[in-house]
């Protein structure tokens, strides 16, 4: 993320934590705060690999509100009458951040670490959970200079402590100490300072754990893109099914024996030696797990590593248009797919959709991040990487192949015709540097018709892109400057 001057950011896995850093004003909102907060914001909200925020003050106070000194001094934005123009302030600066808060789709918790007063009290209400140390208070002290209630509080605190309450403290302007908070009931806990954070940093597992995205599929892997992902779901619970039965069948055998032959005054435990049944038995009964697991995997393997044709409504592929050729890597039973050449790049996914990756033309359809495809047409992916080892994975559209340079991976898949629209998800999956986490990969189903509309475009941008280089290239060769 980008460095701010007034707001701190830190990354603990999935969970970012944005710091309000004035606490020499006691985090009061002047115009530097307000932007980098909304970029701060933005960032996280946009970022896949963040699925849970925290905001948070430093020093003693969460935020103090607005910086009136700030408003007061702002020459750039006032009214025709020459008063600080408030409407523009709460459109441009306030509004924004708490519409981001209230909308961002992963959970946002606010971890109250001293007075929330004015617009800080509106952000703190505005987060999905609120946790505040003892020392903390709320404040709507807009009354106290002649203003109602801005940031989206007069819509928050009624919804979370009622009108009568939420009147009361609009109209009086007088602080609500965190124990009276947690009777009226908008914060979910109240902790002492010295275990805020900690109190803090055991909810942010929980909001990562269920927060849908980082869920989906936790215990099996995920499935429903392509065929092959489905057959790896299924060996996967196969597996797991016979693994369950061993684990339950040997612990309960154990649990069964230590109540059993429990220790009793002068008994000796029987020594056990030689070729019996039981050692026989349990040899046998490996073996016989071991070759089933083989046999199943043998028979499921052909569906994972062989893909099939494309279906009757897909793409319709004419021989060495975009489709794959050569004894080097599986093909469907009639020899065509549409071939792309994923090549991993510190850090960024480029596809170019061509059918030979080693020898493609330099004005070959390409993108970067986003793969787009035909639904019911089987794919095939040559993988290489440019500079160091990456990994491709897209969960749902099957297994994970590595990006190595000076060597290419095969694998496939086939989006079925239902699921057009849909955008599967997935990042590297291998350590390849600093910034690893950002690179992202995107796969985007569409309808065969749409998806040739995309590869014309696409065309057409490409040749556009050339006749301007041309341009270029002759003002360069009559010594003129380029550009004009």
């Amino acid at each position: 993320m980008a460095d701010f001057e007034t707001v701190t950011v830190r990354r603990d896995g999935a969970a970012a934590t944005i710091v309000l850093d004035r606490p020499e004003a006691l985090n009061a909102w002047n115009r530097q705060l307000g932007s980098d907060l909304l970029g701060a914001l933005r960032e996280a909200a946009g970022d896949d690999d963040v699925r849970a925020v925290r905001l948070t003050g430093a020093g003693r106070a969460f935020s103090s509100g607005a910086d009136l000194r700030d408003i007061t001094a702002m020459e750039d934005e006032r009214t025709a009458e020459g008063d600080p123009d408030v409407q523009r302030l709460l459109r441009e600066r306030y509004h924004p951040i708490i519409t981001l808060v209230r909308e961002m789709p992963k959970p946002v918790l606010a971890a109250v670490n001293g007075p929330a007063a004015g617009i800080g009290a509106s952000l703190a209400l505005a987060s999905d959970l609120v946790i505040a140390a003892e020392s903390a208070y709320l404040l709507l002290a807009f009354v106290n200079i002649g203003l109602v209630p801005d940031g989206g509080s007069s819509l928050l605190v009624p919804s979370r402590v009622g009108f009568a309450r939420a009147a009361e403290m609009a109209m009086l302007g007088e602080r609500i100490p965190a124990p009276k908070a947690l009777d009226w009931g908008p914060r979910q806990k109240l902790r002492r300072r010295r275990v805020l954070a900690l109190a803090a940093a055991a909810a942010l597992p929980l909001l990562l754990a269920f927060a849908g995205t980082a869920f989906g599929s936790a215990i099996a892997p995920e499935t429903g893109g392509s065929p092959n992902a489905d057959k790896i779901h299924t060996l996967y619970w196969l597996v797991m099914i016979v693994a369950i039965v061993v684990f339950v069948g040997v612990e309960g055998a154990l649990f069964y024996s230590l109540f059993k032959f429990r220790a009793r005054r002068g008994a000796v435990a029987a020594q056990i030696r030689g070729n019996t049944r039981l050692e026989i038995g349990w040899t046998v009964g490996a073996a016989v797990i071991l070759v089933v697991l083989a046999v199943v995997t043998f028979i499921e393997l052909p569906g994972i590593r062989n893909p099939p044709n494309s279906g009757p409504n897909g793409l319709q592929l004419a021989d060495r248009v975009l489709v794959a050729a050569g004894p080097s890597k599986a093909l469907p039973p009639n020899g065509k797919s549409l071939n792309i050449c994923v090549n991993g790049q510190q850090y960024v996914w480029r596809y170019t959709y061509a059918s030979n990756c080693n020898n493609a033309p330099l004005n070959s359809v390409f993108s970067y991040e986003q793969m787009v495809v035909p639904t019911d047409t089987t794919v095939t992916l040559d993988i290489n990487s440019q500079d160091v080892a990456h990994s491709w994975w897209i969960p749902k559209l099957g297994g994970k192949f590595d990006a190595i340079p000076g060597y290419t991976n095969h694998t496939w898949f086939k989006v079925p015709g239902k699921l057009a629209g849909t955008t599967f998800t997935g990042q590297c999956a291998e350590l390849c540097g600093r910034n690893h986490a950002n690179m992202i990969a995107e796969v985007t189903a569409m309808t065969p018709d749409n998806f040739e509309a995309w590869l014309d475009r696409q065309r057409a941008a490409i040749r556009r892109a050339d006749q301007a280089a041309a341009r270029q290239r002759q003002r360069v060769d009559k010594g003129q400057q380029p550009g004009g």
